[in-house]
């Protein structure tokens, strides 16, 4: 049990090494409510000092972004921004994922002491499925939350404001910011 245990963490621990060395620009929504009471929701691209530049949120442009092929880019002017919500894509499914994983891992220990003491299986796999159970509930509900919200009420002195605050979460910017890392 202590060899699987311990090949289990050594793979972890390997998989989370390899994959921080492999970064590509994450992808966030911004979700923009206009002046007229349209809700715009794509892939955050680009923030200038009076643009906001989004891409349509579709999986065919998501792809040939990756790619690094030609995108057709949608822009809107901070004058006509109420507000804007920033969430992280696929953000339920990776806060699910993660909280199965550290419910596993906090069910993993008093299931490994109740098995060294002579205990039946029962009660390790009780404990197992409720730490998956909550761990995957929390951390679904963690990740509803939205990233950053910001309130503009059309005013370009605000979005200019904002610009320094949203700016790390567009693709353009972590793509240049991984250029100088290199």
């Amino acid at each position: 049990m202590k060899r699987v245990f311990l090949l289990f963490c050594l793979f972890l621990f390997g998989w989370l090494s390899a994959s921080a060395q492999t970064k590509r620009p994450k992808l966030f929504r911004a979700i923009v409510r206009t002046e007229t009471g349209v809700r715009i929701d794509g892939i955050l691209y680009e923030l200038t000092d009076s643009t906001l530049r989004y891409l349509r949120n579709t999986p065919e442009t998501i792809g040939q972004l990756r790619a690094g092929q030609a995108i057709e880019v949608f822009e809107i002017s901070g004058k006509q921004i109420k507000k804007v919500t920033i969430r992280r894509k696929q953000s339920l499914g990776r806060g699910a994922v993660f909280g199965v994983g550290s419910g596993m891992l906090a069910a993993a220990v008093p299931s490994y002491i109740d098995l060294s003491q002579g205990s039946t299986i029962v009660l390790p796999l009780l404990y197992t499925y409720v730490g998956i159970m909550i761990g995957g509930e929390i951390g679904m509900l963690v990740s509803i939350l939205p990233r950053k919200q910001k309130r503009l009420d059309f005013n370009p002195t605000l979005f200019r404001d904002a610009k320094n605050e949203l700016a790390r979460f567009s693709y353009r910017y972590q793509q240049n910011e991984n250029l100088t890392l290199r």
